[in-house]
């Protein structure tokens, strides 16, 4: 899967998968826990979701609505974070571009239909118009 260099509000920069399909920017928890096919919890960054970097939620400022949504392959649900979110366009320095936007940080995870067994990163950002 394609992925992207990105910061939330600061932390990172992290891999991000590219959604091309999705509406939203979702980045994992550092407290998330998943509980994919009914089986008992686990960390998210154990199989299947094997999630590798994630957002520390409890620096997070601009906390929102509560969400439940499915995208990426993933039934998830967390809280919405307003706040600065930068792309690194490359790999040479001052490549960046910011802007204030809505993150989903998930911090439960209940099915993983897509990346069954594959690592997926920090998050996923949407490259669609409402994102």
């Amino acid at each position: 899967m394609v992925t992207i260099k990105a910061s939330v509000q600061n932390q990172g920069p992290f891999n991000f998968n590219i959604e091309a399909n999705g509406n939203n920017n979702v980045a994992w928890s550092t407290n998330c826990i998943q509980r994919v096919n009914s089986t008992t919890a686990a960390g998210c960054s154990s199989s299947p979701t094997f999630v590798s970097e994630s957002i520390n939620e409890a620096s997070l400022n601009g906390a929102g609505s509560a969400f439940s949504l499915i995208q990426g392959g993933f039934e998830q649900s967390g809280t919405i974070y307003n706040g600065d979110l930068t792309l690194y366009l490359s790999n040479t320095a001052g490549s960046a571009e910011t802007a204030v936007m809505n993150t989903y940080v998930a911090n439960s995870i209940v099915n993983d239909a897509w990346n069954f067994g594959d690592p997926v990163s920090a998050g996923s950002l949407a490259l669609t118009a409402n994102s």
